[in-house]
């Protein structure tokens, strides 16, 4: 699967960026399932991603996590 040169450089930029000094057990989500709502809402996400891509993979982030969840409990 090949990405468009966008994206490409979209996750370059990202996976690249300068972090700032966070508290990283106060400020990052703990699960997948508090983390798909602040994927889902983020603002710069959705620009540079686009709402449509964004949506997608939570879609099937829940979807996997509903699975795993139904696996697991069976």
């Amino acid at each position: 699967m090949t990405c468009s040169p966008d994206f490409a450089e979209i996750m370059i930029e990202i996976a690249t960026a300068d972090i700032p000094d966070y508290d990283l057990e106060s400020t990052f989500p703990n699960d997948l399932v508090e983390a798909l709502p602040v994927v889902e809402l983020n603002d710069e996400l959705n620009e540079s991603l686009g709402r449509d891509f964004v949506d997608v993979f939570v879609s099937v982030k829940r979807t996997k996590l509903r699975d795993y969840m139904k696996m697991m409990t069976q």
